[in-house]
C-alpha cells in the first residue's frame, strides 16, 4: 500500500525545488505548477490513509441451531492464537486495510465469535471440563477474486485436535474502494462459515 512518509515528503521538496529552477521564469506559470505537485502529493497522502474496518458481528440463527445439535454439552474456549502474532490488518488492492477495529487480533476476533454463538446456544461455560484452544495458521483474501480464505488448528485438553481449510465466495467489485468495502463486510459471514466448519467436522466430536 502506497505511503507518503517523512522521506517521501522530503523527497517531494526536492522535486518541488526542482520544478522551480526548470520551469520559465514567469512567476504565476512556476507558482501554479508547483501548487498543482504539492495539491497532488496531499492527495496521495490522503487515499494512503484510507482502511476499511470490519462490521460488527450479526448473530446467525441458524449457526445457533446448528451448534445445539452437534454439540450436547457446555465447553470452555481458551486461547487463540495466530502464525503471524497480533494480526489485525491485511492490505488491500493500492487503496488501503483491511482491519479490526482497534487492531483487535483476528485470531481474537474469531475466538469471541465463536463464544457468541457458544453462548447463545447455552453450550458455554468457562468452568466446562472441555478446553478448546485455537491456532490460526493462515488467514487471507483475494478482493479480485472475492474470496477470504482461512486455515485453522483446534486442540482439546484432552489431548485432541485437528485442522481444517475453509473459503469463502462473496460478491467481487471492481472499483478498489468498493471492492474493499465488500471484502471488510464478507468478514464476518466468513468467520460463520469457519466455525459451520470446525464444528461439523468428523473429528469435532473428538475434542469433546
Amino acid at each position: 500500500m502506497p505511503r507518503v512518509n517523512v522521506d517521501s515528503r522530503v523527497a517531494s521538496m526536492f522535486v518541488v525545488q526542482f520544478f522551480i529552477k526548470v520551469l520559465p521564469n514567469n512567476t504565476e506559470c512556476k507558482m501554479q505548477r508547483v501548487y498543482g505537485f504539492v495539491l497532488y502529493v496531499l492527495l496521495i497522502s490522503l487515499v494512503s490513509c484510507v482502511s476499511y474496518s470490519i462490521q460488527p458481528s450479526i448473530q446467525s440463527c441458524k449457526l445457533t441451531s446448528l451448534i445445539q445439535e452437534q454439540i450436547d454439552s457446555e465447553i470452555n474456549i481458551g486461547e487463540f492464537t495466530s502464525s503471524t502474532p497480533l494480526l489485525s490488518s491485511i492490505p488491500c488492492r493500492a487503496v488501503g486495510p483491511v482491519k479490526t477495529s482497534n487492531r483487535i487480533p483476528f485470531a481474537h476476533i474469531i475466538r469471541a465469535l465463536l463464544i457468541e454463538e457458544l453462548k447463545a446456544a447455552n453450550r458455554y461455560s468457562p468452568e466446562a471440563k472441555t478446553t478448546i484452544i485455537g491456532h490460526l495458521n493462515y488467514i487471507d483474501f483475494d478482493s479480485m477474486a472475492g474470496t477470504w480464505k482461512f486455515t485453522m488448528t483446534v486442540k482439546s485438553s484432552n489431548g485432541e485436535f485437528f485442522t481444517v481449510r475453509e473459503s469463502f465466495h462473496y460478491e467481487v467489485k471492481w472499483g478498489g474502494d468498493a471492492g474493499c468495502k465488500k471484502t471488510a463486510n464478507a468478514f464476518i459471514p466468513a468467520i460463520q462459515k469457519l466455525i459451520t466448519s470446525l464444528i461439523t467436522n468428523s473429528k469435532f466430536s473428538s475434542l469433546l
